[in-house]
């Protein structure tokens, strides 16, 4: 970290850069006090990114070199397939260490993502009281709230006056409770009924401008928000996003305090969320980037095997067609642009349609109001497009019955991208599917297919 333990951005991103610019040469000469300085005095993000970026003898040597400055919270900032190669690469005792040193929910993010033998090597290096709380964590469903909290809790009775909790906090500066430490910031203190269920928060700020003598239940916060361990982590993004939360108390199915969600998890959710829905409407995955290249072909063989398929569909209506086609050329020539257009229309309404069911402001009352606004906005923009192809069409053929053909057609097209582009990713949710995936390729088989056939049928039926 560096030492001056401020980061002033512009003077850190150059050091940053530097480091990563210098850094194979380093490694070429075996410059192990260099390498270990330049590394050991980046924040962990940084670590984890650079040494991504490493082959994987380079990165095996830089971790050798790094030792104890490589800092425990990297180990959550590795892609999935890099992890494991990272933890292999450190002794026992030093990767013990490393894991003492993190909180429960950057454990349990770290645990989820090693295979089952060295997640439960792993779990034998964890002192018992850490080692049942990241087993309770991995036992809520993946994209659950339990998975994401965090079990160091800031909790206090409601009877304590506010000079007890300063007092408490203050003797126990090595953790909260015997099992429970200080080691990240927390924002509110959550107060707590006997049966340990949470009936306010309290601001640390409103805390301390109070007199030692006020009981802390007189200056609590009764309206808060609350999560089942259960929730979806999707909810739980949407809570922070609309009500300007900084930290949330999640509860167990009997009501009781089991940990808190605090807003920098929950920025990396919706992070994740977002890049995941853009890479699942390109059928990739976000680990591509680390991934062999076997592991990568895998998962893109079938995405684009069903393209070809849908492909093949499309050249098919236009193979109905080819006598139509050679009789008038003209046709092979705008038949690209009703199909593209119609595309476009539709991925415009799906990436609108995904993004709004993300956020979850599509719900059954608005459901009807959101397709009938996109069906009109692809009436308007499809009348609108069709008319300005068919003049175009006109002036460049000077074909009045081909121009009339490429306005209905078009117009057609786009009306249905539309359509489809609002009610397929809607219609996926509601069968338990996840709306991004595969919504491309099926649009776009949908606007080729009617876009050559109501094109090329009215073309061979008016005009030839």
């Amino acid at each position: 970290m560096p030492s001056s333990g401020i980061r002033i951005t512009d003077a850190y991103e150059q050091q940053r850069d530097e480091v990563r610019r210098s850094l194979p040469s380093l490694l070429a000469g075996n410059r192990r006090r260099a390498i270990s300085k330049a590394l050991g005095d980046l924040y962990a993000e940084d670590q984890a990114e650079i040494l991504s970026e490493l082959t994987p003898e380079q990165r095996e040597t830089a971790l050798r070199f790094l030792g104890e400055r490589l800092l425990p919270e990297a180990l959550t900032h590795f892609e999935p397939s890099l992890l494991l190669e990272v933890v292999s690469c450190l002794a026992k005792s030093r990767f013990a260490s490393m894991l003492t040193s993190l909180q429960t929910d950057d454990l349990v993010e770290l645990f989820e993502l090693l295979p089952l033998d060295k997640r439960r090597k792993a779990m034998d290096l964890l002192v018992p009281r850490t080692r049942l709380l990241v087993k309770q964590g991995l036992g809520y469903s993946e994209d659950s709230a339990g998975r994401l909290m965090r079990r160091e809790i800031a909790s206090v009775p409601e009877h304590w006056s506010v000079g007890q909790v300063i007092d408490y906090f203050r003797a126990r500066r090595s953790g909260f409770s015997d099992s429970v430490q200080t080691r990240e910031a927390f924002y509110t203190i959550i107060l707590v009924s006997s049966g340990f269920r949470p009936i306010g928060t309290v601001q640390v700020s409103r805390l301390l401008g109070a007199t030692r003598t006020t009981l802390v239940s007189a200056i609590t916060d009764q309206e808060m928000h609350l999560v089942d361990a259960d929730m979806h982590t999707d909810k739980v993004a949407n809570l922070f996003h609309k009500y300007g939360l900084v930290e949330l108390p999640v509860v167990d199915v009997n009501g009781r305090l089991c940990g808190s969600i605090t807003a920098d998890d929950v920025v990396e959710v919706i992070e994740e969320r977002n890049e995941e829905d853009i890479f699942n409407l390109a059928g990739v995955s976000s680990h591509d980037f680390y991934a062999d290249i076997g592991r990568v072909l895998l998962s893109r063989v079938p995405w684009l095997s069903l393209n070809l398929i849908t492909a093949f569909l499309a050249s098919s209506v236009v193979a109905k067609f080819s006598t139509a086609i050679e009789q008038l050329v003209a046709l092979a020539v705008l038949m690209p642009i009703v199909a593209s257009m119609g595309g476009n229309a539709g991925t415009q309404t799906l990436a609108v349609t995904v993004r709004s069911l993300a956020l979850q402001r599509i719900t059954g009352r608005n459901v009807r109001r959101l397709v009938g606004k996109e069906c009109l906005i692809s009436v308007i923009s499809g009348l609108f497009f069709a008319t300005l192809t068919g003049v175009g069409a006109l002036l460049w053929f000077d074909d009045a019955a081909l121009a009339v053909v490429i306005v209905v057609a078009m117009s057609c097209n786009i009306i249905l991208g539309g359509f489809v582009g609002v009610c397929m990713p809607i219609s996926l949710q509601r069968l338990d599917q996840d709306p991004a995936v595969g919504s491309s390729i099926l649009l776009t088989t949908c606007t080729d297919i009617f876009g050559f056939f109501s094109f090329l049928g009215l073309a061979a039926w008016i005009l030839l």
